[in-house]
């Protein structure tokens, strides 16, 4: 049971949550969490942007033989530039996390530096 005299407590506990943490969407962290064999690959094989641009250039301009299936649409006979689209926007939309320089966060902090700022209502867009 809650009395209006513990009120002024749980206003103080309350202000010193991080607004950044209520802010998550936990549905789209567990998306990401996922996706974690993504995001190595990423950090691995294409850390700076202009690899990034040039792997997404080649794909696009591949060829039948060379395209794996999952990307090739037959009755068009070229790639499927959605799914790399999409793979553009993932990656910009979650930099910070793909790219942070260590594997774990370190703290509660950390993570919410990386996520926090996130314009969470347009990742789903």
């Amino acid at each position: 049971a809650l009395s209006l005299a513990e009120l002024p407590r749980l206003a103080a506990v309350s202000c010193a949550v991080d607004a950044r943490l209520l802010a998550l969407d936990d549905g789209l962290l567990g998306a990401l969490a996922s996706c974690e064999r993504t995001v190595t690959f990423l950090r691995a094989r294409m850390a700076q942007d202009s690899e990034f641009t040039s792997a997404i250039e080649m794909a696009v301009g591949m060829s039948e033989m060379h395209c794996p299936d999952e990307l090739w649409l037959s009755a068009q006979r070229c790639v499927d530039e959605q799914p790399l689209s999409h793979l553009a926007v993932v990656r910009s939309f979650c930099h910070a996390h793909i790219y942070r320089a260590e594997s774990f966060y370190t703290d509660l902090s950390a993570l919410l530096d990386a996520m926090g700022g996130w314009a969470w209502e347009r990742a789903d867009a």
